[in-house]
């Protein structure tokens, strides 16, 4: 090195020793470097390719693979500036940020790390499943979309203009677009001029929406419509949960052609029983009517119940002329209460019940009072030992004539006894015979009859391949020698010559002395096989009427199913009288037609004029469903229209229309 390189040197070194070092310090930390430093200090950690320190003011410049972890959060970008004494962290490029409930994507951020505020551009949010009771989804992920958005602490924010879904496409199948959006996770979101947009075509408005997320504790429904009964109407509704066990709702309805409607309702549940009430009133032009009445059952130990029943209605008819407004209308007061008891081989039950009603012209008078009590009890089939089954029961009630104006007492009892046999003859092949006799009455309006019974059951089974019944039972009334009975027998046939493939014939005759003997014939098939089904069923019946059925049935694995049905019933025996009755009714569906479409229709004709036709179509995506019905029934058609979001719960959002020469009934519902 010769004298002027030696000297070029010297003066470089100097001045670089003169530098104030301790101002600023020049670092590469690649992601595994160790910078628990600034870990310690300031309870931050970052990490980057490059990091720049200003020490006097406290800031921190990181450069490539930037991220920074501060308790629950943690941040990633391609560039960043954290200013200690504001606590504001400065963000660009390709950015990803997390806290506990939700996840952020944007292109720039500013975020204060104390206070949780900032402010998002360009941003996707997406919130975290939120788990409820029994690890059950209580907050689903909400996905926001806006050039800008403010995050005003751990959970909520503030969007003045974007999109709002559930959708986890790409392209979302729905999503809210509004103004003023507001989401608090855990509680609610809602936003103002709201578009409901599916399949990127805008299907609702509202001035105003909101929605509850989490446990769905207030529930509430619209109704908008018009129709010529009650012109136009709008009926409204809410419940909500004041305790765990109870729900209160309270409803109106406003009509155009009427008056006011109003009800309200309260339901109480536990383990061990219910209780539910409600009031209703409403006014129309020229009546009045309300009703208050509340129902409920409560179990008092494993085997006794208490139910009870009370109800007060009152209808006021008015007319009006020039002179003066004349009221008519009727009150009534019903009230039951009731015990059941349930043992292991028996069950009692009681009640008691009261009507009460009273007239109102000029002055109020009684129409009528009724005190009915009533008793019940049965006896279940037990062994009585040496295969002996018994079982029978018996009822009481009291009820009231109104043209005689008097009480009559009804009792009723039956009871029977049989016993078993059986003949083992081989393996999957026995023989069973099951003799018995029986004895039931009845007492009625001072009147007796009392009657005893013979049958006889049996069943003859070979290997499973052949089952054959047979029954028999005779009936007559005791001490009437005059009455010839009842004679009643029936067989059933079933083969099943391979696993797949099953018919059964089956039939039935009651032998009637000096009448037109009665009966039915039924013949079945059905044959499964994989996921295809085939169900064939021919019945005739020959009572006094002549009826003819048949019903074929085809199911492929849910994927689709279809019925055919066909009824004839004869008018008389004469050939000449015209069946008018014929009846056939097609039923196919549920088919999907492409993965996420489904339609159903269902028709039913008379051979003379078209009855009815329904048709059913679900468009189920993963986000959200969609059904349509039409259906005309003679002159009225029907049509539906009703969207569902899952997520939500029953959030439904539909328009409803009825039609015929006499109705016109169009409504919005949202719930």
């Amino acid at each position: 090195m010769n004298n002027g390189t030696f000297i070029k040197t010297a003066i470089i070194f100097m001045l670089i020793a003169a530098y104030p070092f301790n101002s600023v310090v020049f670092a590469e930390v690649s992601p595994d470097a160790d910078v628990e430093t600034f870990e310690e200090e300031w309870d931050v950690q970052i990490t980057a390719d490059e990091i720049e320190y200003a020490r006097e003011d406290e800031i921190i410049n990181a450069r490539g693979n930037v991220i920074i972890i501060y308790r629950d959060m943690v941040m990633t970008a391609d560039r960043m500036s954290y200013s200690r004494d504001k606590a504001m962290v400065e963000a660009y490029g390709n950015i990803f940020f997390e806290r506990d409930f939700f996840f952020v994507w944007s292109s720039s951020m500013i975020y204060n790390i104390e206070t949780s505020t900032g402010r998002v551009f360009a941003a996707r949010v997406v919130s975290k499943e939120i788990l409820g009771e029994e690890n059950e989804i209580s907050t689903p992920p909400l996905i926001i979309e806006d050039e800008s958005l403010e995050l005003r602490g751990d959970d909520e924010f503030f969007i003045p203009r974007g999109k709002i879904t559930t959708c986890d496409d790409d392209t979302p199948h729905y999503y809210f677009k509004g103004s003023s959006i507001y989401v608090k996770l855990e509680d609610r979101f809602s936003l103002r001029n709201a578009l409901f947009v599916i399949r990127g075509v805008p299907v609702f408005y509202y001035p105003y929406y909101w929605r509850n997320l989490g446990e769905q504790k207030l529930i509430w429904h619209l109704d908008i419509g018009s129709s010529k009964i009650k012109g136009t109407f709008v009926r409204a509704g809410a419940s909500y949960p004041f305790t765990e066990n109870s729900r209160t709702g309270l409803g109106l309805e406003i009509m155009q052609r009427g008056g006011p409607g109003i009800y309200a309702s309260h339901k109480y549940t536990t383990e061990s029983g219910r209780t539910d009430f409600d009031v209703y009133y409403l006014a129309e032009t020229h009546s009045r009517q309300g009703r208050v009445q509340a129902a409920g059952r409560q179990n008092l130990d494993d085997r006794l119940t208490l139910r009870y029943r009370g109800r007060y209605s009152s209808v006021r008819m008015i007319e009006q002329d020039y002179f003066r407004e004349e009221r008519y209308g009727v009150d009534s007061l019903y009230w039951l209460g009731g015990l059941d008891y349930a043992g292991a081989g028996y069950a009692l039950s009681a009640y008691f019940d009261r009507e009460d009603r009273w007239g109102l012209d000029r002055e109020s008078y009684r129409l009528y009072r009724q005190t009915l009590p009533g008793f019940s009890g049965r006896i279940y089939p037990f062994n009585a030992g040496r295969r002996i089954i018994v079982q029978g029961s018996a009822n009481y009630r009291r009820s009231y004539d109104r043209i005689t104006d008097a009480h009559y007492s009804y009792v009723n009892w039956d009871s029977n006894l049989r016993r078993n046999f059986r003949l083992n003859m081989g393996r999957g092949t026995y023989a069973s015979f099951s003799p018995g006799a029986g004895y039931d009455g009845s007492y009625a309006r001072e009147e007796t009859k009392h009657y005893g019974s013979v049958f006889t059951e049996n069943r003859f089974v070979y290997r499973g391949f052949i089952t054959f019944d047979t029954n028999y039972r005779y009936r007559a009334e005791m001490g009437y020698y005059d009455d010839p009975g009842t004679s009643l027998l029936g067989w059933r046939l079933t083969l099943r010559p391979w696993r797949p493939f099953r018919m059964t014939t089956r039939s039935s005759y009651d032998f009637i002395a000096d009448k037109k003997p009665v009966g039915d014939f039924i013949s079945e098939a059905e044959y499964i096989r994989g996921l295809m089904s085939i169900y064939l069923r021919n019945r005739y019946d020959y009572y006094d009427r002549y009826t003819k059925q048949w019903i074929g049935e085809l199911s492929l694995g849910g994927f689709s199913r279809t019925t055919v049905r066909y009824d004839r019933p004869d008018h008389a025996a004469d050939p000449k009288v015209l069946d008018v009755d014929q009846q056939l009714r097609f039923n196919m569906g549920p088919f999907d037609l492409i993965p996420a479409l489904r339609f159903k229709t269902k028709d039913y004709y008379n051979f003379d004029e078209f009855t009815e036709q329904r048709l059913d179509i679900l468009w189920d995506m993963h986000c959200w469903e969609s059904r349509i019905r039409f259906r005309q029934r003679g002159d009225e058609s029907e049509v539906w229209l009703l969207f569902n979001i899952k997520v939500f719960g029953e959030n439904r959002i539909g328009l409803y229309g009825n039609f015929a020469p006499d109705i016109m009934d169009l409504r919005y519902h949202n719930e």
